[in-house]
Formats: C-alpha cells, sequence, structure tokens
C-alpha cells in the first residue's frame, strides 16, 4: 500500500507556528552555548582575543543551516529537495573550508589546553616572540625585532611550542605596622623565563667569563634581574646558555633590551 504525500501535508498555521518555535529553539540554543564558551574564557587568566566572535559566526552559520532544513521540514518539502539542498550545502562546504575547519578546530584545541597566552613570550614554528591574538584560524606573535607573524592554528599542532613565561610563588610577610592577618598572604606572580644558548671561539675561559659577567651586569638594570649563565657545552666553541628573568608586567624590558644583549655579547667576542 501506498501512501500518499497529502499524507503528510501539515495545516499552514501549524506549520508556521512550528517553524517559529523551532527556530526560536535554535536561537535560545545558540545563545546558551555562546554564554558557556564567554564564561569559561572569561575565567582564562589571558583570554584570547578573536575567540568569541569566531565561535560567534560559526554558531551562526550551523543556526542557518538548522533553520532551513526546519524551514523544509515544517513545509513538507520533498525528499528530493531536501537531497539536493543537502548536496549543495556539502559541496560548498567541502570545496572551501576543508583547511578552515583544521585550523578552527586546533583553534579549539589551543584554547582549552592552553599552551601558552596573550602576551606570552614564547618560540613558535622558530619564531620567538610576544602572542597578540589567539583566533581560531591562526595565531599572531610579535617577535623581538617588531615583525608580525601569523601562523596557521593547523601548523602549531605539529610544530615544537616553547613557552618562556612561569609562575612563582613568593611570600610576603604582614608588615609591623599592619596586624591583620588576611594581610599574610602567598600568591602568585609570573615572570618570563627566557633562556638562549650562545657560543664564544675557545680561548682562556676565566677571561671569557669575566667578559661576560661584566656585560651581564651592565644589563641588570635593564633586565631589571641580571642575566645568569653557565657553560653548556664545549666543542670547537664555548657554548653558554644564558637565562634571562623578566616581570610579566615588564614584557618591555625583554623586548627593547634583548636584541641589544647579544649584539654586545658578539661584539665582545668578534
Amino acid at each position: 500500500m501506498t501512501i500518499s504525500q497529502s499524507n503528510f501535508n501539515f495545516n499552514p498555521i501549524v506549520s508556521i507556528a512550528l517553524f517559529i518555535v523551532g527556530t526560536g529553539i535554535i536561537i535560545l540554543c545558540q545563545m546558551f552555548i555562546l554564554r558557556l564558551i564567554k564564561t569559561y574564557v572569561s575565567r582564562m587568566d589571558k583570554p584570547p582575543l578573536g575567540v568569541i566572535n569566531g565561535v560567534n559566526i560559526l554558531m551562526k552559520f550551523i543556526s542557518m543551516i538548522a533553520i532551513l532544513y526546519l524551514f523544509i521540514i515544517a513545509f513538507n518539502a520533498s525528499i528530493e529537495n531536501i537531497i539536493i539542498v543537502s548536496a549543495i550545502l556539502g559541496s560548498i562546504i567541502s570545496f572551501g573550508s576543508a583547511q578552515a575547519i583544521q585550523n578552527f578546530i586546533a583553534g579549539l584545541y589551543i584554547v582549552f589546553t592552553a599552551p601558552f597566552g596573550i602576551m606570552d613570550f614564547i618560540t613558535l614554528d622558530n619564531k620567538e616572540g610576544f602572542v597578540q591574538e589567539i583566533s581560531l584560524n591562526y595565531t599572531k606573535i610579535k617577535t623581538i625585532d617588531n615583525t608580525y607573524h601569523f601562523i596557521p592554528n593547523k601548523k602549531i599542532l605539529s610544530t615544537n611550542i616553547i613557552n618562556y613565561n612561569k609562575k612563582i610563588k613568593e611570600d610576603y610577610q604582614k608588615s609591623d605596622l599592619i596586624s591583620i592577618d588576611s594581610l599574610q598572604k602567598v600568591f602568585s606572580k609570573e615572570i618570563i623565563n627566557y633562556s638562549f644558548v650562545w657560543g664564544v671561539p675557545l680561548g682562556d675561559y676565566n677571561s671569557i667569563v669575566k667578559k661576560i659577567e661584566k656585560i651581564c651586569m651592565k644589563y641588570e638594570s635593564m633586565f631589571g634581574n641580571q642575566p645568569e649563565f653557565f657553560l653548556f657545552n664545549v666543542s670547537h666553541r664555548l657554548q653558554f646558555k644564558f637565562l634571562v628573568k623578566v616581570d610579566n608586567k615588564e614584557f618591555e624590558r625583554l623586548e627593547n633590551n634583548l636584541t641589544d644583549f647579544r649584539d654586545e655579547l658578539a661584539l665582545q667576542f668578534h
């Protein structure tokens, strides 16, 4: 026995009501998901820029597709029309957004695992710099020479990441002038703990160390802390590992003086 299509026809008023109610539910779901993501992102120490806008655009795109299918179902479109619409949408998505989808998924992974945050000093894809923006498509970093690099998030998942930002704990004893016990607390402070390896030609070790110490003492006031160093490796050169600590709130100290510090080391021995 065949069932005629007329058995599935809806009353126009019912169809309109179904479409309006369904559209409202889709919009409410979109708002709820966005609110959850905004709440999560707002609780981060360094919320990534551009993520909310990217998720908002994606949710609107998904909502439009859902509303389109709801319209087809509510007004009893034929199976053939549903298949045609699905094929067209599938072709558009697969043709133009394969890379975008991969970058988007990678962007979500970066946001929720948080291997780095805004203004962290990192090495990424052989580039050292401060993170300026984390979007759902790319991550923007600013190198010491004021060059901006836009690195696709998909590429970040397959490259080594070095994050020089580090949280340390400091004990603050209450002052003799203040007797409130609540002021005696331990809290976290963040520093940029930057390290690099640099080599000099073989020579008198003590003389080399004295020259390096002189330069490190000179840059103590510029970095806020005296750079530390130790002998890292001996081959055809003496390789030293340097450690520069800068308060994260004064990251400009590193940005403004690191290149000069390296250049002065090089000029001292070449």
